[in-house]
């Protein structure tokens, strides 16, 4: 019985060094198979928050009034900002036709005769009207009419100022910035900007334009008339030739003006200018006509 304990604790050491030796093979088998080339599992990236929309800025009320882009092309950049940003609106009725007299109070050269400050509706409104391109007929002609005004409106911004003439008679609105004017013919807004004019200063517009021819006989019944008449003056434009001014003032006095007339009114001797020896001169004041 001894022997047999002896021979089995013996060969216990063997046994055990065996079992050993396996161990160490499953770890180098294990350690085999982790330098394999074998496919790894794809770490999940981050998925990064969407772009959410930021809350827009609350924008400052200001006096600013849109301006359609045809009418900032046609006027420029800096009339039709200053018009649209103008904190102050003057509104003028003025005299039809140009002031000689030095001590008239004058808008762009036309007589005031009525002035009024508009309140912040009335100026909205009329911003809207003056930089609608809806208010304007856009056409290449040129309307064979004088440049009579009645309305005049000044746009105060920060001292500086745009002023605009507008014609009733034949729906002009001149617009004066530097040297050079720009008209406009503003016939679509003819009914709103006369409305308007009427409401501010009610007057008759329809009985204010009266034409009368100049007397040159001297007997005193017709002396005595020609002195309660008064000259209408116009300002030469670009274009103007003795016989389109006359067709003008035809067209807009409802009188027959001829070139011979205006020869008479003004002094000019019709034989120079019926061999090309006179002209008119751009910015000229000339006569062509008279009112009551």
């Amino acid at each position: 019985m001894k022997h047999i304990i002896i021979i089995w604790m013996l060969c216990l050491p063997i046994f055990g060094m065996g079992q050993i030796k396996s161990n160490v093979d499953r770890v180098n088998e294990k350690s085999a198979h982790k330098a394999l080339d074998l496919p790894k599992r794809k770490v999940k990236k981050a998925v990064p928050k969407p772009d959410l929309p930021k809350q827009k800025a609350k924008k400052k009320v200001t006096n600013k009034t849109k301006t359609s882009p045809k009418i900032k092309t046609v006027l420029g950049e800096q009339p039709t900002e200053l018009i649209a940003k103008a904190n102050i609106v003057n509104v003028y009725e003025v005299e039809s036709f140009v002031s000689e007299e030095p001590l008239d109070e004058k808008l762009e050269g036309f007589k005031v005769l009525q002035t009024a400050i508009l309140d912040k509706n009335q100026a909205k409104w009329i911003k809207e009207m003056i930089l609608s391109e809806d208010t304007y007929f856009f056409s290449e002609k040129k309307k064979q009419c004088l440049f009579l005004p009645k309305m005049g409106l000044q746009f105060v911004h920060e001292g500086d100022t745009s002023n605009i003439l507008i014609s009733f008679k034949c729906d002009f609105a001149r617009f004066y910035e530097g040297r050079n004017p720009t008209t406009l013919h503003s016939d679509y807004g003819h009914e709103n900007l006369m409305e308007f004019f009427k409401t501010v200063f009610p007057i008759d517009i329809d009985n204010d334009f009266t034409a009368q021819p100049i007397l040159l006989k001297s007997n005193k019944k017709q002396l005595v008339k020609a002195k309660q008449t008064k000259p209408i003056f116009y300002t030469v434009q670009l274009g103007d030739g003795w016989l389109v001014v006359a067709q003008k003032a035809t067209n807009t006095l409802h009188t027959k003006v001829s070139v011979n007339d205006l020869c008479k009114w003004n002094k000019v001797n019709p034989k120079a200018v019926q061999t090309n020896k006179r002209f008119l001169k751009r910015g000229e004041t000339i006569i062509v006509g008279f009112r009551r």
